[in-house]
C-alpha cells in the first residue's frame, strides 16, 4: 500500500508538472509523497469533507486527514480539499493542493495500522499558508484523483493476483490434503482474476480503462488473496499466510475500501 501511494503521488505530480525537480527526485526515490483524502469521520465520503482550502491570491488550507499512507516519512502531502471558492453541491468544489510536510501549520502524527506503527499517519492542517500549490485547476481535483484511481485499483489488483498465486503454490499440498475442493476452487479463481487483470492492464495502457473495471478487478483480487490466506491459516499455513492476511486488509483500504473492509 505504501508503494501504491507513493506511486499515484508521483503520477499525480508529473501529470500536472512533468517538469518539476521534484518529478525528477521522486522518479530516483530521493523524494517522496503521500496522498491524504479520507478523514477521521468522514471516510471517503466527499460531500461530509470538512477539510477547506480558501482564497484567491494567497490560499489558506486547514483541516484534519486520517490514516494517509506513508504520511510520517513523506516529504511532501497532496491533500483533497472542499473548495471554498465554489458553492456548496458544486460539482467542481474539491481541489488538490500540494503541502510540504516541514510548512509552519502542519503536522504528522503517526498511526498503528493492521500491526505496523508509523507506515500511516493522522495530518494535522492548521491555517497553512500555500504559495502556488493547485495540482492542476481549482474545482478539478475529485475528477484528477478518480483517473489516478483507476491506475491505483489495477496496480492492487495486479499484486494481490500475485500474492495469491504464491501462497497458493506454497499452501497447496497443505490445502489439498483437507480440502482438494477447495484447492480446485481457489486456482480456478486465481487464473480468472489473472486473466481480468492482464484485460484491464490491456485497457489502462490505450488509456481505456473505466472506474467499474478497476474497481471490479481490485475487489475479486483481495478477496481471492484473502480467502486463500484463509485457507492456508486454518491449515496452519505460518507466517506467509499470516502476512498475506495483513496485506489483503491493507489492499482492501488503498484506492477506497471494498465491501469487506
Amino acid at each position: 500500500m505504501v508503494l501504491t501511494q507513493v506511486e499515484v503521488g508521483t503520477r499525480l505530480l508529473s501529470g500536472c508538472l512533468p517538469q518539476a525537480e521534484e518529478v525528477h527526485a521522486a522518479a530516483a526515490g530521493r523524494y517522496l509523497t503521500a496522498l491524504a483524502v479520507t478523514e477521521p469521520s468522514g471516510g471517503l465520503d466527499f460531500d461530509a469533507m470538512t477539510t477547506r482550502v480558501e482564497g484567491s491570491d494567497g490560499l489558506v488550507l486547514s483541516g484534519e486527514k486520517w490514516s494517509c499512507s506513508n504520511a510520517p516519512f513523506a516529504d511532501e502531502i497532496v491533500v483533497l480539499a472542499r473548495d471554498l471558492r465554489f458553492a456548496e453541491g458544486s460539482p467542481g468544489r474539491h481541489t488538490l493542493v500540494r503541502v510540504p510536510a516541514s510548512a509552519p501549520g502542519v503536522r504528522v502524527t503517526p498511526l498503528e495500522s493492521f500491526g505496523h506503527y508509523g507506515i500511516t499517519g493522522r495530518v494535522e492542517l492548521e491555517a497553512v499558508r500555500l504559495g502556488p500549490a493547485v495540482l492542476g485547476s481549482r474545482g478539478s481535483g475529485l475528477l484528477r484523483l478518480m483517473r489516478h484511481w483507476v491506475h491505483e485499483r489495477v496496480m492492487l489488483a495486479l499484486r494481490a493476483v500475485s500474492m495469491a498465486d504464491s501462497l497458493l503454490a506454497g499452501s497447496a499440498p497443505l490445502i489439498a490434503r483437507e480440502d482438494p475442493d477447495l484447492l480446485a476452487e481457489l486456482s480456478s479463481r486465481a487464473v480468472q482474476e489473472r486473466i481480468a487483470v492482464r484485460h484491464a492492464l490491456r485497457l489502462l495502457a490505450d488509456n481505456d480503462c473505466d472506474p467499474r473495471t478497476a474497481a471490479g478487478c481490485k475487489l475479486r483480487a483481495v478477496d481471492l488473496l484473502r480467502q486463500s490466506a484463509e485457507a492456508a491459516l486454518n491449515r496452519s499455513g505460518g507466517p506467509a499466510a499470516e502476512r498475506a492476511l495483513r496485506d489483503a486488509l491493507g489492499l482492501a483500504l488503498a484506492g477506497a475500501a471494498t465491501r469487506r473492509c
